[in-house]
């Protein structure tokens, strides 16, 4: 009797345990939907500075669903963000590492995550070097997890070598070279970022060597396209002003270089040993001066900070392999500005004379 009870039972048990999944799934789509919705806000309120506000959302975000690691970062991001601006500085940081340590505990193989709590345990290290001190090794071992999870990704490598630059002093010598490929790596992905990295390796270190050595090496078909360059301009007419584009296109006039590009001109050298005279000058923006390299015939001949707002001469030794028709490249590689400055460089005059 009792057997054919619980058969005449278990219908009706499957229809409620199925109604009972389909209103389960249900609320989790609605409470999905709500987070989504907090979490959305709380970066639109972000964007217009009403942060009291967005916190709450995204707090709000985070209790609907605390076990998404979108939003756990997303606080953590806020709130290292508006640090700088809280005397509690401090509290702040230590608020966003533990959001992004839960973030990475539910998506391990997120770079971002990674990324971002190197930075705050570097930030962490920097704000009381004392009692912060186990951050520094442990900023750089989510860095190189970072890494790791993305170890060909631009916004990886450039986040990682900009944080390195911020503890340079701290580094050691292989940790230093470390930053330095990472950063070597990011021009070569996007050259134009030169404009961010360059000034701040400079600021940072004062050491020129450190610029052309995160200078990335010349593709193959940067050097085909360039040696073409040559070409047509040496069939053109000597003793012809500069002239040249910006990496963004714009064409240069007479020398003045308002962005990071490359001008040519063509000269007649002599035979043998020979010595380049330049004239340039330049502006300064952020306590750094424009920075060109020059070449004869697409070769490398020299580099240097070019620190005067008055016309001076800087001279490059050089062998011109025969002598003849070669063309003279002045590359300005350091382009930036602010609100009361403008980085730019000034070529003017050109010659090459025999060695004395």
């Amino acid at each position: 009797m009792n057997k054919e009870h619980a058969r005449s039972l278990s219908p009706v048990a499957v229809k409620v345990l199925l109604t009972a999944i389909f209103i389960l799934t249900i609320a989790a789509i609605i409470l999905q939907f709500a987070a989504d919705l907090q979490f959305n806000s709380a970066k639109k309120l972000e964007s217009v500075y009403l942060w009291q506000e967005a916190r709450g959302k995204y707090q709000l975000a985070i209790k609907l669903n605390p076990f998404n690691a979108q939003y756990l970062a997303g606080l953590g991001d806020f709130l290292r963000g508006k640090s700088v601006y809280q005397e509690d500085r401090i509290a702040w940081l230590k608020m966003a590492e533990k959001l992004y340590a839960r973030a990475l505990e539910l998506n391990p193989r997120c770079a971002e995550y990674a990324v971002s709590s190197g930075q705050v345990k570097l930030e962490l290290f920097l704000s009381d070097k004392d009692k912060f001190k186990d951050r520094f090794s442990l900023g750089l071992d989510a860095l190189k997890k970072a890494l790791k999870n993305d170890p060909n990704g631009f916004n990886t490598s450039y986040s990682v070598g900009y944080a390195g630059m911020t503890v340079w002093n701290n580094l050691n010598a292989l940790e230093q070279e470390w930053v330095l490929d990472r950063l070597r790596y990011s021009l070569k992905i996007n050259p134009w970022y030169s404009e961010h990295i360059y000034p701040y390796l400079w600021q940072v270190t004062k050491d020129s060597r450190l610029l052309r050595k995160i200078r990335p090496a010349e593709s193959a078909q940067e050097k085909s396209e360039k040696l073409k360059r040559i070409e047509r301009i040496k069939q053109g007419n000597l003793g012809q002003s500069w002239q040249g584009k910006s990496r963004g296109g714009d064409v240069y006039e007479n020398g003045n270089m308002y962005w990071t590009g490359t001008v040519d001109a063509a000269v007649n050298a002599p035979k043998g040993k020979a010595t380049v005279k330049i004239q340039a000058k330049g502006s300064p923006a952020d306590d750094m001066w424009p920075y060109m390299l020059v070449e004869l015939d697409g070769e490398e001949i020299g580099e240097t900070f070019v620190d005067t707002p008055e016309w001076k001469e800087y001279e490059f030794r050089v062998d011109t392999s025969g002598g003849g028709v070669k063309v003279l490249s002045v590359t300005f590689t350091n382009d930036a500005g602010n609100k009361e400055e403008d980085r730019n460089l000034y070529v003017g005059e050109a010659k090459v004379e025999v060695q004395e």
